[in-house]
């Protein structure tokens, strides 16, 4: 999930860093989002929040110590 700071924003996405592959032990995506078309007044947290989600595979995850989502002005992780 992120917030961005008009509301609008839409196709929220995570996409893979390295070809999906991890570097090191540490599997890393970007998370983007199309902001809206026209310009929009700020909304609210809930109105301003968009979520994704990513399907990693077994083979994939057997190789990751840690999980990181980098957004525009921040990152989370995830240790394994």
């Amino acid at each position: 999930m992120g917030v961005g700071p008009p509301r609008g924003g839409y196709s929220p996405a995570l996409v893979a860093e390295n070809n999906g592959r991890p570097v090191n032990g540490v599997l890393t995506y970007r998370f983007v989002a199309s902001p809206p078309g026209t310009a929009q007044e700020t909304g609210s947290e809930r109105a301003r929040t968009v979520t994704a989600a990513a399907t990693i595979s077994e083979i994939t995850l057997e190789q990751v110590a840690r999980i990181v989502v980098a957004g525009e002005g921040n990152s989370r992780s995830v240790n394994r």
